[in-house]
């Protein structure tokens, strides 16, 4: 017999919490904003000029920036890439151009603004 009176196989065990039904909502609290949504990013609105191979158009306030990609030697034996600035595309601008030109002739309005910029 143990020092203790009682049986020796008792266990004591925590009581199971009740079971809660998942179909209450529960309201959640409002928050700074009202609850709205952050709204996504919105896309690039208009497309970009066509891109001729050597030259990179990247996007500069309301219209865009040209730039001449170049590959020049460093003194190591390297390369590296230099991106000099060509010229301003207004929207505007690109917007008459794609006006009065279409499909390839398009193309080639672009390709003469290039020439013209890249001296």
């Amino acid at each position: 017999m143990l020092a203790r009176d009682g049986p020796e196989s008792m266990r004591l065990t925590a009581p199971e919490p009740p079971a809660v039904s998942r179909s209450i909502s529960t309201r959640k609290r409002p928050t700074a904003t009202g609850g709205k949504r952050t709204p996504k990013p919105k896309g690039k609105g208009t497309k970009k000029p066509h891109q001729p191979t050597g030259y990179e158009w990247r996007r500069e306030g309301a219209g865009w920036d040209l730039r001449k990609v170049v590959w020049v030697d460093t003194a190591t034996g390297g390369k590296q890439r230099k991106r000099p600035y060509l010229g301003h595309l207004s929207k505007s601008a690109f917007a008459d151009m794609k006006k009065t030109n279409r499909g390839a002739q398009f193309e080639k309005a672009i390709a003469r603004w290039i020439a013209d910029h890249d001296r």
